[in-house]
């Protein structure tokens, strides 16, 4: 008589909880939300000019040749240290052109690499770049402007060792600029 009594039981539970999602939608409301997105231009990047680091000397001693970049101006300056002699040559910065999203103030985050090697033209011989540093300065008023409103300069620490061989060494290195 038990086995009889607990199916009993069992459908009285069935039909109880069967019953009250059934209750639960008659005292129910819904109301309609909105949802909206915008799709913003993508920050542009353009090379504007290379990063040359100019003619030196190098020395019985290894030593640097280090292009700086001077924070909100176009100029750059350049060091050596070491066994390394500066010879009197054009150098410059690498400059890149950021158009971006206009309207909040804008804020960028750039991605230099650690190092690259560089390698001479016509041989095996390398050098290692690496300190790269950035900076990112607005080259138009507010407002409107008819071109890239800002510009990154870069600049880098080329490593020379003692008795670097003779000759022009060239590589290619990587900006990653993400807005936020």
């Amino acid at each position: 008589m038990r086995r009889s009594g607990d199916r009993a039981l069992a459908a009285i539970a069935v039909a109880l909880f069967g019953a009250l999602p059934a209750g639960a939608q008659q005292n129910s409301a819904s109301r309609e939300g909105s949802i909206g997105a915008a799709i913003v231009q993508a920050v542009s990047v353009q090379k504007s000019q290379d990063l040359v680091l100019g003619e030196f000397r190098p020395g019985e001693a290894p030593g640097t040749v280090e292009l700086h970049v001077i924070p909100s101006s176009s100029a750059a300056s350049r060091t050596s240290s070491g066994g390394v002699a500066l010879a009197g040559s054009a150098f410059s910065a690498a400059e890149f052109s950021l158009s971006a999203h206009a309207g909040a103030p804008v804020q960028f985050a750039v991605l230099l690499p650690p190092s690259i090697t560089i390698q001479r033209v016509g041989g095996a011989e390398s050098m290692r770049v690496d300190g790269f540093r950035g900076s990112i300065r607005e080259v138009c008023p507010p407002g409107p402007c008819a071109s890239s409103p800002y510009m990154l300069q870069v600049g880098a620490t080329l490593h020379v060792e003692a008795g670097q061989r003779a000759g022009r060494y060239v590589g290619t290195f990587t900006v990653t600029v993400n807005q936020l």
